[in-house]
């Protein structure tokens, strides 16, 4: 996670059922409440999304998933942007493929989505080698 500081997967209810940091000690709950209200404000003022936000040295980029999921990640502001949602795409693909049978009866429980950390990892070594091998080529 070269690039992406932090992770938040948030529910179309506003509930962080994922997130991942590692340069801050920030209160999911508060982080999803304060990205998903302002999601809706935007959104009351028309057709619009956001897409990202920068505050200070930070670029906080927002990809809207499937079932009105939120995939979020902090990075640094000058991480190019495709890069990250290129990882997102792939985080969310992963979350969906692993827990989409448990989200059609999910009882709210977010303690189901504490293994993703793993697939989180994984996805981030294999573009760390893919990128490796490419630049051998």
């Amino acid at each position: 996670m070269k690039d992406i500081e932090e992770i938040w997967i948030i529910n179309s209810s506003g509930i962080p059922v994922f997130n991942v940091q590692t340069a801050s000690d920030l209160d999911p709950i508060l982080v999803a409440g304060f990205l998903s209200s302002l999601e809706t404000y935007v959104k009351s003022m028309g057709d619009k999304k956001i897409n990202s936000i920068s505050l200070g040295e930070s670029k906080i980029i927002l990809k809207h998933g499937n079932h009105g999921f939120l995939f979020i990640s902090r990075s640094k502001r000058n991480a190019k942007e495709k890069k990250i949602m290129k990882s997102l795409d792939l985080i969310e693909k992963e979350f969906f493929k692993k827990y989409e049978h448990i989200l059609e009866k999910w009882s709210g429980d977010t303690e189901v989505f504490e293994d993703f950390i793993s697939d989180i990892d994984r996805i981030f070594k294999t573009s760390a080698e893919t990128k490796a091998k490419e630049s051998l080529w």
